[in-house]
């Protein structure tokens, strides 16, 4: 007896030291529970049921606890067009589109998408209409049909073809050796980069989406896919509303409208040309100044 007692006592104290782990993992499950989005199965308005949608922010305001990440922000995105937010980490572009899917709760403002309040659509719904890509491609060791309709199983052919072709993507997967039935491999990795990359387009614009969210999908692209992803989106500019999230202005030529952000809040907008010839007309009124002063001395 002695002898088990003597083994069960590391035992013992091993399940001792977790024992505030696992209370901590408790309380953690009780509040994700609790603050669970309700899944709501009603449909949407007619007038979101279709075609591009546009977005209208009115002096929206996010925080984070008690750090404002979003201040005051009002822009409207036209149905259709292609809006770029450009700034460093941390100066609100993902929060201000979390705002938008109803991933953050507005602390205050209003977002109306189609003119309709945010706050009256089922989130569920609304979501069904938005395609999203980011910097990672999550591909599954499955088949490219499979990675495509990831989500949307439900989806046809006729649309699968279709996403297939708008991200060029069916180039390569006419070439594979079971086209739509080849396996892609453990996260992808019997495809190049570049061939990952279009089958995530493929799966965002899987549907003809009213919202194409690109989450700083080409910032570890090279140069050539980088340009196919944006050729792939400009051809779908009009029929798809389009928001861009970058750190590189240069990411952004494509863009109808850029909005540079820091700190939460919109500190310059207007085309590439618009905000380039800005930018050319300040370094010149530098360097002007600096020409002043040395003639001066």
């Amino acid at each position: 007896v002695t002898g088990v007692q003597t083994c069960a006592l590391p035992i013992f104290q091993s399940l001792t030291t977790s024992l505030s782990a696992v209370q901590f993992l408790n309380e953690t499950a009780r509040h994700a529970e609790s603050e669970a989005e309700a899944v709501s199965t009603a449909s949407l308005p007619p007038a979101l049921a279709a075609g591009p949608l546009e977005i209208s922010l009115h002096h929206v305001t996010v925080h984070y606890g008690a750090v404002a990440a979003v201040t005051d922000v009002s822009l409207r995105i036209q149905a259709g067009s292609c809006v770029a937010l450009v700034g460093g980490s941390g100066a609100g572009k993902s929060t201000l589109v979390d705002a938008v899917l109803g991933l953050m709760p507005v602390g205050s403002g209003d977002i109306r998408i189609n003119g309709l309040s945010l706050e009256n659509l089922s989130l569920t719904a609304i979501r069904q209409r938005v395609g999203y890509m980011g910097q990672e491609t999550v591909l599954y060791n499955s088949s490219v049909q499979d990675n495509v309709l990831w989500g949307r199983p439900a989806r046809s052919r006729e649309e699968l073809d279709a996403a297939v072709r708008v991200a060029g993507a069916d180039g390569f997967v006419s070439r594979l050796p079971k086209g739509y039935d080849t396996l892609v491999g453990d996260r992808g990795a019997l495809l190049s980069g570049g061939e990952r990359q279009r089958l995530a387009l493929a799966r965002a614009v899987l549907g003809s989406p009213g919202l194409l969210i690109l989450d700083e999908a080409t910032s570890a692209l090279d140069a050539e896919t980088e340009r196919m992803v944006t050729d792939a989106v400009a051809a779908i500019r009009g029929r798809t509303t389009v928001v861009m999230i970058t750190h590189r202005l240069s990411s952004a030529r494509i863009a109808d409208s850029i909005c540079v952000m820091e700190a939460g809040r919109i500190v310059e907008q207007g085309s590439w040309d618009e905000l380039m010839q800005k930018r050319s007309e300040e370094h010149t009124s530098e360097l002007q100044s600096r020409l002043h002063l040395v003639c001066r001395l």
